[in-house]
């Protein structure tokens, strides 16, 4: 405790000291240990807008109209944004896809944009690492390695992206094209490969929209439509219009060995092991008697019986299968 620290302890400790020295002395101290706490801190300058963009007022929100990317689906979304920064996401009402509904990935989006990890300008390989450098530097790089591209011939190069929407694909691809490249590559890490390839050679679209409004019976083979299978957001919303009309509302049944979120809002489900959903779509398609069907899932023989003879017994126009195996979209 420094010398001024002692004195000022001497004069609190006094019983004749009066109500302004006492608040006199409080304040010097606090003044003196906030200084010293903030001493070996970093110094910081909050500068507000010195010239003000346009239809902005500090502390008043701006929403703009825009397109969540977080997955294929294309949700449209209204961000709210406030002295220049998204604070929040929420769905359009006016976008034909969400409805102004918007799913948890989507409402996460702004984690992303405000990564602390996330690259804040471009990089470059140096020595085998990623270095920062300087638009102009990036764009020389760019350039460069665009007209080797283009010396080498068009088959030496190709251009990867994200997932995309709209008319952008067909402006990249026209892009690609003046620069002797090919079309360009979309990569989606999170998609169903393997249901695109079968919906496309079964149905000639990548994802169809289900119809469970036309539906008695929807059968969901592992397929976790409601939650995180395919364009969750409206198939959620189709799903509940469907239901919304209790006369006509149809019946689902999921298969699956964990109760998923379609599961749990299933009237029943079927609970088989692992990998052996196989063996209930073969017993459907009339391949596999229950009893076997039983033996390789796990499930009774009575209750697959009865689901095999209420399938069969529902009009194939009026039954939705669905399944995250490709084998389960195309019988």
């Amino acid at each position: 405790m420094s010398n001024e620290q002692d004195r000022n302890a001497a004069t609190v400790a006094s019983p004749n000291v009066k109500r302004r020295e006492f608040l006199k002395v409080l304040g010097v101290g606090t003044a003196a240990t906030t200084m010293l706490g903030c001493a070996s801190e970093k110094v910081e300058k909050l500068i507000p807008y010195l010239v003000s963009p346009d239809q902005t007022v500090p502390g008043v929100s701006n929403y703009y109209a825009t397109t969540c990317r977080e997955c294929s689906a294309g949700c449209g979304v209204i961000a709210e944004t406030r002295d220049g920064r998204t604070i929040k996401l929420e769905g359009n009402p006016e976008h034909p896809v969400n409805r102004g509904a918007l799913c948890a990935r989507g409402q996460a989006a702004l984690q992303g944009l405000y990564n602390p990890d996330r690259y804040r300008g471009p990089m470059a390989r140096k020595g085998g690492q990623l270095q920062r450098v300087s638009w102009e530097e990036a764009l020389q790089i760019f350039a460069q390695k665009l007209g080797e591209a283009r010396s080498r011939g068009a088959g030496n190069a190709v251009f990867i992206n994200q997932h995309e929407s709209g008319s952008f694909p067909g402006f990249l691809d026209a892009w690609l094209a003046g620069f002797g490249m090919p079309a360009h590559l979309s990569y989606d890490a999170g998609a169903e490969h393997a249901v695109i390839a079968a919906n496309r050679q079964s149905y000639g679209a990548a994802w169809p929209r289900i119809d469970f409004k036309a539906a008695r019976l929807v059968v969901s083979i592992g397929a976790d439509f409601l939650d995180s299978w395919g364009a969750s957001v409206p198939q959620q919303l189709d799903f509940a219009d469907a239901r919304a009309d209790h006369e006509n509302a149809p019946r689902l049944i999921y298969v699956g060995p964990r109760r998923s979120l379609t599961g749990l809002n299933a009237d029943q489900w079927i609970d088989c092991r692992p990998g052996s959903e196989m063996a209930i779509v073969r017993m459907l398609q009339g391949q596999l008697p229950a009893d076997a069907a039983s033996q390789q899932t796990g499930v009774a023989a009575a209750v697959l019986d009865a689901f095999a003879r209420e399938f069969a017994a529902t009009t194939p126009a009026e039954v939705n299968l669905i399944g995250s195996l490709p084998l389960a979209l195309t019988i």
